[in-house]
């Protein structure tokens, strides 16, 4: 046997290692997710990693279908890869002006 099917992949699960809100983006390595709910430091807890998330994002002009990158430093997403961790794709543009944009995680 090559692999064994664990679950359908919409969430993962995550350990704290320090209290986590519901809706905080946490980066682990290359990937990106969204806690479902709150979790406690040292619980274990859903971070959603599919499906389409309204995020606070920086200035930058984001377009319909752009690549989206989480800044963790700056707790915001943008469309300026840099050093940042692929967020996802920009479902709705989102200009210079706007707060927030929708992504698709992945």
């Amino acid at each position: 046997m090559n692999a064994k099917f664990i679950s359908p992949g919409k969430t993962v699960d995550y350990t704290a290692s320090a209290a986590v809100s519901a809706g905080t983006v946490v980066v682990q390595g290359e990937l990106v997710g969204i806690a479902e709910t709150d979790i406690e430091e040292g619980m274990t807890g859903a971070l959603g990693v599919e499906g389409v998330y309204e995020v606070v994002k920086d200035s930058s002009d984001i377009t319909a279908g752009a690549i989206v990158y989480w800044d963790d430093s700056a707790k915001k997403a943008t469309g300026t890869e840099g050093s940042d961790k692929r967020l996802g794709l920009a479902v709705s543009a989102a200009g210079t002006g706007v707060g927030v944009v929708q992504v698709k995680l992945g």
